[in-house]
């Protein structure tokens, strides 16, 4: 019994998770609307793009090519360590080119402050891939932080998993 009453607090805690942290859910799509990047051939807008999991193929879980929402600090440092770059930059001063990087992608979805800057480093040789990483783990690990501490609370408090139990089995 005690075994199914834990098996049973981890699906409430999962449940609890989702409702609360729903909005957060939202990172897990597919389609974001951003601004793009005003460069001398675009202007400046809304647009739709698609986010490639870490590998460069099409998201998936099955394909474990996603950062989870859950992701705890090493977790995530390891994902964008191992994200697919500028297949053509062998040195960290060579040009780069920012469109064709799986995480310039991400850059532009999660640092939206720092995008432009990495942009044309990348593109004059002034910022390495492993820099870049390093910029996109900090700002994921930033946005999933609190959320990733909201999940503590909630696994630690022990009475208030027992009162979602009781309530379900009224």
């Amino acid at each position: 019994r005690g075994g199914f009453m834990s098996r049973r607090k981890k699906i409430v805690i999962t449940l609890i998770l989702i409702l609360v942290l729903l909005p957060a859910a939202l990172m897990g799509f597919l389609y974001y609307k951003i601004n793009t990047i005003k460069t001398d051939n675009q202007v400046e807008g809304i647009t739709n793009i698609l986010l490639l999991g870490t590998d460069g193929r099409k998201m998936s879980k099955s394909y474990n090519n996603y950062i989870n929402i859950m992701s705890e600090t090493s977790e995530i440092t390891a994902k964008v360590r191992s994200m697919i770059t500028d297949t053509n930059r062998i040195r960290k001063d060579d040009l780069g080119n920012p469109d064709v990087c799986t995480v310039y992608n991400y850059q532009k979805i999660y640092n939206k402050d720092d995008v432009l800057d990495i942009n044309q480093a990348c593109r004059k040789g002034t910022i390495g891939c492993m820099d870049c990483k390093k910029k996109l783990i900090g700002a994921l690990d930033e946005l999933l932080k609190p959320i990733r501490d909201r999940r503590h609370d909630i696994e630690n408090k022990e009475k208030f998993i027992d009162d979602v139990i009781e309530f379900g089995r009224e």
